[in-house]
């Protein structure tokens, strides 16, 4: 790619269909002081797959923390509890010695998508096992270190840090919708739950507004196992709307 040969292109043109956490999570993955050989169709479905991977961890913790009362669950640690801790601190100083070897962001962001996997498999835990400040550091540690890369700002995912974070208006949002969509929420299984005998069209009517209306508030609802209540995500509407688009 040369500016001479005129097969150029510029950040405001990828921008153009990619988010900025995209574009930063593209040259996280590649050493500082190596060759790219860019390509729009061979570059970013990596950058893609990450920035979608972490993007999705965050909301899943917010649906989670949201969803559980500490005064319900027990506090004493059990060997699963254990196991993820490790995770966390093994993830710690995987970071600091990839950072410190020559600032290998790829290989510092690999060790930060591998701890988002355990702790997604944690996070699959019956609600009352679930440990909400052990959640909250390691969800916590992930976006902090994302955030010091300049993938997230402190207005992206606040009510994830584990350690003092500032709130925002994005948070005071969330909070405000959701009296409101726990009730929808519990309206849509019970209508679901009732429906099995009816006519479809109201399981069609359920399934529009998840796909076709809720998106353009910003809200993701998402179905789970028969039996068990559906969660809701608040995320960024723009987003949204393309993921809906890309799925039609």
């Amino acid at each position: 790619m040369s500016k001479s040969l005129k097969n150029f292109i510029t950040i405001k043109q990828i921008l153009e269909e990619y988010n900025p956490r995209v574009v930063r999570f593209l040259f996280l993955i590649h050493s500082w002081n190596s060759l790219m050989n860019y390509t729009t169709e061979k570059s970013f479905p990596e950058a893609v797959n990450k920035e979608r991977k972490f993007t999705e961890f965050f909301r899943t913790v917010k649906s989670t923390i949201r969803s559980i009362e500490i005064k319900n669950t027990s506090q004493k640690w059990n060997e699963t509890d254990e196991k993820l801790s490790e995770a966390l601190l093994n993830a710690k100083n995987q970071v600091h010695e990839a950072l410190c070897d020559s600032f290998d962001t790829p290989r510092a962001v690999n060790e930060l998508g591998k701890l988002c996997s355990d702790a997604s498999v944690y996070l699959q835990l019956p609600v009352d096992q679930i440990k909400v400040p052990l959640v909250k550091q390691v969800s916590g540690f992930v976006f902090k270190t994302l955030k010091a890369f300049g993938v997230y700002g402190e207005e992206d995912m606040p009510v994830v840090l584990g350690e003092g974070g500032e709130e925002s208006s994005a948070v005071d949002v969330e909070a405000a919708i959701t009296p409101l969509m726990n009730i929808l929420t519990e309206f849509r299984d019970k209508m679901k739950a009732n429906a099995s005998e009816g006519p479809k069209t109201i399981f069609q009517l359920s399934d529009e507004l998840r796909d076709d209306i809720l998106p353009f508030l910003g809200i993701q609802l998402e179905d789970k196992k028969q039996g068990e209540p559906a969660t809701w995500k608040f995320v960024n509407k723009d987003e949204l709307l393309k993921e809906r688009e890309a799925k039609i």
